[in-house]
């Protein structure tokens, strides 16, 4: 029980650590891309750093598997260069003895993966996801912005102002690009104001004393018009155009919908709390190194072995969520031959560290024989 606590603190201590580089890394990095989006300047930073957290919580079920499989590898590792693991052998602690208490801490760990991916993460992307959309109705609400050039319905509209008067709200210096399948319209005007129809109807932009220009690029038949007065449909997107998908419905409507799409997501989440279990036990006989090799001796292949092992799995969500893999049978082959890799990796191990013992206790029979005579 001492040596199972032991290796429990070791895992558990460097796990943490493993884990806050990765999830510090990756923070930083999307806090970044927030930061230099043109968007995010109409966006406050509380409200990003809420995007984030909840970005991160979202994707705390990729971080966990490889955050324990590195700790593990790296734990093991250290206690093989300090020749820790010769001497718990000397006392009788065997591999099997370590691959149990390291699979305690495997055991929690996955059930805590499995409350994150099938909970915690679910409900972060559905409030990220609602979040984006009440960003996206309050940016849509103040139209334009002095200086810059705004797009509306997808792109089909692109209006720049060059001034807003406080005040009475009146715009000067406008610019209006329209989009359509088979003709585009470029309205310049000195000045314009808006007008919003009660009862949160449809909002308008009528531009004064100014110029509509008709026609098709690169064609020569445009038309000019001159205009007193001219108003704009602006083309407000609906609400909820920002869809999480199916990673912001709960477990429970997974389970409900049988949909192959779903049973893939399904399975996705499923994945994780496995494959805690599968790389923790895996990292076990990874981790073997002599003196020599040093502290990280295997820690490229182990980490060649993590990403076929998540690559193989992304595999068969696609194939699930195309139809062509049947959604009873999903990834499961690849844990079960993942089990199977482990399993043979420990009995191989076992047997030849049985068989190093074994013609070491005979040469010191045979030197004990020898000094008698």
């Amino acid at each position: 029980m001492i040596i199972e606590r032991y290796l429990s603190r070791e895992v558990l201590r460097t796990c943490v650590a493993v884990l806050a580089v990765l999830v510090l890394v990756y923070g930083a990095d999307r806090f970044t891309r927030f930061l230099s989006d043109p968007a995010a300047e109409a966006v406050s930073l509380a409200l990003i750093v809420q995007i984030l957290a909840l970005k991160l919580a979202e994707k705390l079920p990729v971080f966990l598997p490889l955050a324990l499989y590195v700790a593990v590898l790296i734990s093991l590792g250290r206690l093989y260069r300090d020749s820790e693991i010769v001497a718990f052998g000397a006392g009788g602690v065997g591999l099997w003895r370590l691959s149990r208490g390291v699979l305690r801490v495997v055991a929690g760990f996955s059930l805590a993966g499995a409350a994150v991916s099938l909970f915690v993460s679910p409900g972060a992307a559905s409030m990220r996801w609602t979040l984006l959309e009440e960003a996206r109705q309050q940016a849509e609400s103040q139209v334009v912005v002095p200086g810059r050039f705004k797009e509306f319905g997808g792109g089909g509209q692109i209006i720049y102002v060059e001034a807003v008067d406080p005040e009475s709200g009146r715009m000067s210096n406008v610019f209006v690009r329209v989009r359509k399948p088979h003709r585009q319209y470029v309205l310049v005007s000195r000045a314009a104001y808006q007008v919003e129809r009660p009862g949160g109807g449809p909002r308008y932009m009528v531009l004064e004393n100014g110029h509509r220009y008709a026609g098709l690029p690169g064609q020569a038949t445009f038309s000019v018009t001159r205009f007193e007065r001219h108003a704009v449909r602006i083309e407000m997107q609906p609400k909820g155009i920002f869809a999480g998908g199916r990673k912001t419905l709960s477990t429970m409507a997974l389970l409900d919908s049988g949909a192959p799409h779903h049973l893939a997501e399904l399975h996705r989440r499923v994945s994780t709390a496995v494959s805690i279990v599968v790389l923790g036990m895996l990292a076990v006989p990874l981790a073997r190194t002599s003196p020599r090799e040093g502290r990280y001796g295997k820690l490229f292949l182990a980490i060649v072995v993590y990403f076929v092992y998540s690559n193989t799995i992304s595999i068969l969500e696609h194939l699930v969520d195309r139809g062509t893999v049947p959604g009873f049978v999903g990834v499961w082959p690849v844990h079960v031959v993942m089990v199977l890799l482990v399993l043979a990796l420990l009995v191989n191990q076992t047997t030849g560290g049985r068989r190093l013992g074994a013609k070491l206790r005979s040469v010191q029979r045979r030197r004990g024989k020898g000094g008698s005579s």
